[in-house]
């Protein structure tokens, strides 16, 4: 699944108990399960709760921080690529905006972002995992 992360804050190893379920090239451990006694605690560390507007308040919030990591050369580039964001918020069929901001339907439609979270759920209340 694709999901946006917005920020350079990464997890690089569990505790005891911990169990890794997503990764991908740039963070080790994106989603993990936790046991700790009868405790369960699922984590990740993208954002599938956020909008695109949300995403692009963000990241403008965090042009610094973005111009730091050599993702953009000035605040004006961040200002536009959230414009851009929010443009698609606005029409999720701009094909020719998701393309320029590299993003596909499973960050563009918030049903699929968050589908992994429903996921969960469902499988708790089957009884697949084990809730506290």
């Amino acid at each position: 699944m694709t999901a946006p992360a917005m920020h350079s804050s990464v997890v690089t190893r569990l505790p005891q108990g911990g169990v890794s379920l997503a990764k991908n090239p740039d963070t080790p451990i994106e989603a993990a399960e936790i046991c700790h006694g009868q405790d369960v605690f699922w984590g990740v560390q993208y954002h599938p709760e956020l909008s695109l507007g949300e995403i692009a308040a963000s990241t403008a919030h965090q042009a610094n921080d973005v111009i730091d990591q050599g993702l953009a050369r000035d605040k004006s580039e961040v200002g536009a690529i959230a414009a851009r964001m929010r443009e698609l918020e606005l029409m999720p069929t701009r094909k020719d905006i998701a393309w320029q901001l590299g993003l596909n339907a499973e960050i563009i439609r918030f049903e699929r972002r968050t589908l992994e979270i429903e996921n969960f759920l469902k499988a708790i209340e089957a009884g697949v995992l084990r809730s506290s």
